[in-house]
């Protein structure tokens, strides 16, 4: 067997012995009615649906002013980006990012905290976030699995460019940008400001209908980041956005499910530097 598969059938047979670790001790805490995760109250969330929707539009601005600044014959749609318009998409989502911040600290005065950027339990989160990637990783990739035999998954733009031109060089960069820039842009945007927004309005409308307020805001903004991408990937990003939901509600820190999604995107790097499909 060449030494490419055999890395690969070692990293995923360490990941589904770990997952089945987990997964047992799940089963056991639910029977014995613990809490998985135990629940912590957010603070506020003091941006309104304006707020919210200037940032929601501007993420794709961002995103294509500067892959047309970086690399202006670029497409994402098409999968024709080049290195040069991946780093420009990665500058846009990391400048996205800044940019929120500062705008809703200046226009609601909105702090650290409020954006779950709260390094106390730093180590205790990094963990939390490792397990729900044993925990998730298996279902995420299964519903992949089963979908990808009935629709057939566009290839993306950053396999296609990893498939023609692997280096150390690209690697890393794709590294940076899969790993660090998007989970940060992407979790802020839609765990920390929309579903962080739409626990406060629905607890305030339904306050004694708990499930509403639970549960809605994590099935909305899943949706919404699954449609954001493209084509048979969006069935199992809803599974994994389901998990990220979970955990930022449960927690109202962004930092584990930030670990969580930077683990599965993480994977998806090393498989593709590997040649692995």
């Amino acid at each position: 067997m060449p030494q490419r598969e055999l890395v690969v059938v070692a990293i995923l047979s360490s990941l589904m012995m770990a997952s089945l670790v987990v997964w047992l001790n799940v089963a056991r805490r639910l029977s014995e009615g613990e809490t998985l995760v135990p629940y912590e109250p957010r603070l506020r969330a003091p941006w309104n649906v304006v707020d919210v929707l200037w940032l929601v539009l501007a993420w794709p601005i961002f995103e294509r002013v500067a892959l047309r600044m970086a690399a202006p014959g670029d497409t994402i749609e098409g999968g024709g980006i080049s290195i040069a318009g991946l780093a420009g998409v990665t500058a846009g989502h990391f400048l996205w990012a800044v940019a929120a911040i500062f705008y809703l600290e200046i226009r609601t005065g909105a702090r650290a905290r409020e954006f779950g950027f709260d390094t106390s339990g730093l180590l205790q989160d990094a963990r939390l976030g490792g397990l729900a990637f044993l925990a998730a990783a298996p279902l995420v990739y299964g519903v992949q699995i089963v979908v990808s035999r009935f629709w057939t998954p566009l290839e993306h733009p950053l396999a296609k460019l990893i498939s023609e031109q692997n280096g150390p060089a690209l690697v890393a960069l794709a590294a940076l940008s899969a790993i660090v820039v998007a989970p940060l842009s992407e979790e802020l945007l839609f765990r920390v400001v929309l579903q962080g927004w739409l626990e406060r309005v629905l607890r305030r409308r339904w306050r004694t209908w708990k499930a509403a307020h639970r549960v809605l805001p994590i099935l909305i903004s899943s949706a919404l980041f699954a449609v954001m991408h493209q084509g048979a990937d969006r069935v199992a990003l809803f599974v994994l956005a389901l998990f990220l939901g979970f955990l930022y509600r449960q927690t109202h820190r962004i930092f584990p499910s930030l670990v969580l999604h930077a683990c599965i995107n993480a994977l998806a790097v090393l498989a593709l530097a590997l040649g692995v499909s």
